[in-house]
């Protein structure tokens, strides 16, 4: 990722810009941090379970025991469907879940790119005629690299985009198109960022 970082300062033409130091954040996966929790509900499982086990046949009737003592068979069969309903209800919010941040994601990156698409039109358009024309499609070609370069590498956005360096391609374009009033292209490069 620092490499990707670093390369994004190589980039833009900066070659002199140093990239702020990047720590990675501590996943909290060790041993014990996964262990010790488990262990502590085991042992207070292990602790309570009597009592609550007591407290639950001391509120059913006599009745009650007795189908429970009578027809194990249903009553295992009724608990196995129980569980068995109620993982079922646990999978398909899980895979609901999973499905709605693979959704949101393809959706960020289509916007990415239809923003990213835009702004090279309006360039195209708008810009065609200057002599700082060649500057900026060079600006948009250095963004496009650091994507690619990002995505190749594994490197999170958010890594890219706090790791600033003192020639941002995007901010070349809006410092090149800027004349007076913001013009379109300035709100395209804004929701890009």
């Amino acid at each position: 990722c620092l490499a990707a970082v670093n390369a994004r300062g190589l980039l833009s033409g900066s070659a002199s810009a140093q990239p702020q130091s990047i720590q990675q954040p501590d996943d909290g996966d060790s041993p014990a941090n996964l262990l010790l929790p488990a262990l502590a509900a085991c042992l207070l499982g292990y602790l309570l379970y009597p009592s609550l086990a007591t407290a639950v046949a001391s509120q059913l009737d006599d009745v009650a025991l007795g189908v429970i003592k009578g027809d194990v068979s249903q009553y295992m069969q009724n608990f196995f469907n129980f569980n068995s309903l109620l993982f079922s209800f646990f999978i398909s919010q899980t895979y609901a879940s999973l499905y709605q941040q693979q959704e949101s994601l393809y959706t960020a990156l289509y916007a990415e790119v239809s923003e990213a698409r835009s702004l090279l039109e309006q360039l195209t358009l708008v810009s065609q005629n200057r002599p700082s024309y060649r500057s900026m499609l060079r600006s948009m070609q250095d963004y496009i690299q650091e994507l690619i370069l990002g995505v190749r590498l594994g490197c999170p956005p958010a890594v890219l985009v706090a790791a600033k360096p003192a020639n941002d391609p995007l901010e070349n374009i809006l410092y090149l198109t800027s004349v007076g009033v913001p013009s379109v292209v300035y709100d395209t490069v804004r929701s890009l960022r």
